[in-house]
């Protein structure tokens, strides 16, 4: 039987043009790229000005071995505060220095512990055999007249670390060292290499992978409630008696669920095509176009044995971490996972009447949606964890945890074909079970049915 018939695609139609008409739909095409980016310059130019409001402030520094401070205020004098030695501080008790902190100039007043000068002259190179990490590490105090920025925090920690280094290289009769330097992290590019020898950015896939699981997470849960929201509008307003006169219920549900499609679909390539636009003018306008790589593994870098540079592509860096095949197998798994999931949004909508009853209606659906986007964090750190592969097996979690692993490693074709198999066979019986809650549901008035109401229409719908 074929599901397209003229009354469904009449509704879809109907569906579709009263959405896409509306001043909302345009507003929320349009404006939600815009305040999503405004938030997020928003959220930048706050941050610098965090930073500059550091800028000028006065730390003092406060050592009663004496060992560690002169080098401690180099360190920070380096950063975006002022730093000095708070000598007549030195030689107080900590409680009497907490009492007269807020009567000098200084913003921030770091004191460091008796045991920094004894760890300071410790054996720099020790073991952690030969030591007890708990009892050897310097804790020090920061007192502040009110929140310290984390970047503040962070910055005097790492002079901190610096400067003891340095002490300690110099007990050693080590001289002119740049603790800098040697303390400078070094790069490590983690590349996936698959079955025909190509490398992959493991980077753009942990991020590919969970932007996938995000937006499915909030495209089939908005989408859903729309779907939701339509049917009971509908009954609210009578029309469903009309319509119901003329067409079939089930046809009315199809529908819905597609004439809401198409309009996602629509939203969705219009945000893409704002996306891809947006992203070529900022590369070519940055010169970005083409950057060095992360390392010759990936194509470009210096080569270990020829020493030449190349330079390569950021999109032939995308392009080389994401295959077209785990695009299209997103999409494929957007689709059925649409239909599953607003088959029962649709189903729920027919069982109530009120948005009050559709709340209620909806927690369950939204729960279940809610496992995949827990299951986010798992799936970045180990796509192949056995829980994390039988939730990208079984429906209908797989809508949205197998796409993700496809785009985070390399999934065997027996597991995807299988999960795409389960999952179409899923939406297939939920599609016909929703149908027959729709068919009775859609004229019901007043109460929200029950659990055994909603079996029995499913019997005898």
């Amino acid at each position: 039987m074929n599901p397209f018939t003229p009354s469904v695609l009449a509704v879809a139609y109907r569906e579709f043009m009263q959405r896409v008409k509306t001043k909302w739909f345009i507003l929320g095409t349009i404006g939600m790229p815009v305040i999503m980016v405004g938030v997020a310059f928003l959220i930048v130019f706050a941050m610098r000005d965090v930073e500059d409001s550091e800028k000028g402030k006065t730390i003092g520094v406060v050592d009663s071995g004496g060992t560690v401070a002169n080098l401690l205020v180099e360190e920070l004098n380096d950063g975006s505060v002022t730093a000095s030695r708070a000598r007549d501080l030195e030689d107080l008790p900590p409680d009497v220095i907490r009492e007269r902190f807020l009567s000098t100039a200084f913003d921030y007043l770091l004191i460091l512990p008796d045991a920094a000068a004894t760890s300071a002259r410790g054996a720099p190179f020790a073991s952690r055999e030969e030591t007890d990490d708990t009892e050897d590490r310097v804790t020090a105090t920061l007192l502040a007249r009110d929140k310290v920025p984390s970047g503040t925090r962070r910055s005097a920690r790492n002079a901190l670390q610096r400067a003891l280094l340095q002490t300690r290289l110099q007990a050693a009769g080590v001289e002119a060292v740049d603790a800098r330097e040697l303390l400078r992290r070094p790069r490590l590019n983690a590349v996936n290499v698959t079955d025909t020898g190509e490398t992959r950015s493991q980077t753009i896939q942990s991020i590919a992978s969970m932007g996938i699981v995000y937006l499915y997470f909030t495209l089939l849960l908005a989408y859903g409630q729309m779907v939701l929201m339509s049917t009971i509008e509908d009954k609210q307003s009578n029309i469903v008696e009309i319509l119901a006169s003329s067409l079939r219920p089930w046809e009315l549900m199809l529908g819905k669920i597609l004439g809401c499609g198409a309009m996602a679909l629509a939203q969705l390539g219009i945000w893409a095509l704002m996306a891809a636009t947006a992203v070529g003018f900022f590369l070519t306008r940055r010169g970005l176009a083409s950057v060095p790589s992360p390392g010759p593994a990936l194509g470009g870098g210096r080569d270990p044995i020829t020493g030449e540079t190349a330079d390569l592509s950021v999109i032939d860096l995308i392009s080389d971490s994401i295959s077209w095949e785990s695009v299209i197998l997103a999409l494929l798994y957007f689709v059925l996972g649409y239909l599953l999931y607003t088959s029962v949004f649709a189903a729920a909508g027919a069982t109530v009447s009120d948005l009050q009853d559709a709340q209620q209606a909806m927690t369950p659906i939204v729960l279940v949606i809610m496992v995949s986007l827990i299951a986010g964090p798992l799936l970045m750190e180990s796509p192949n964890n056995r829980w994390v592969v039988i939730l990208s097996m079984v429906p209908p979690f797989n809508a949205v945890v197998m796409p993700a692993r496809v785009f985070s490693t390399e999934v065997p074709f027996w597991q995807w074909g299988l999960s795409l198999i389960l999952l179409a066979a899923a939406v297939a019986t939920i599609v016909w079970l929703a149908g027959r809650i729709y068919r009775v549901g859609i004229l019901m008035r007043g109460q929200r049915a029950s659990l055994p109401e909603i079996v029995r229409w499913v019997r005898h719908g």
